[in-house]
């Protein structure tokens, strides 16, 4: 697979987000304590994430994360017509590249997914 342009794209664009994330968190042992919550909302369809989650970015100042992150959204259509083993991988880069942004997010402000 890694032939695939999307395949190489994706691998290019989760090395350039973890690196961008590393040098911006270049924090010592003890700035290394989430100074900001973060939220998991969690439900069945129609429960009301999608309400309580405005109002959380509203009233905290929250920063929403979703994912995949937006950074890979143009590959999303690609990826979803490949093979199980192949959307996985992509989902899980997402994964990581999300967990790094809010590991930083965390230390500057509250944010939910």
């Amino acid at each position: 697979y890694y032939n695939l342009s999307e395949v190489q794209e994706l691998i290019s664009i989760y090395e350039n987000q973890i690196e961008k994330n590393k040098s911006k968190l270049n924090l010592t042992a003890s700035e290394d304590v989430k100074k900001h919550p973060f939220i998991v909302l969690e439900g069945l369809d129609g429960s009301g994430k999608t309400t309580l989650s405005k109002k959380l970015s509203s009233k905290l100042n929250a920063k929403k994360m979703s994912t995949p992150p937006s950074c890979l959204l143009t590959l999303r259509e690609k990826f979803d017509t490949h093979p199980i083993a192949l959307r996985r991988a992509y989902y899980a880069l997402g994964n990581y590249i999300a967990a790094a942004e809010i590991e930083y997010l965390c230390h500057h402000t509250p944010c939910h997914c």
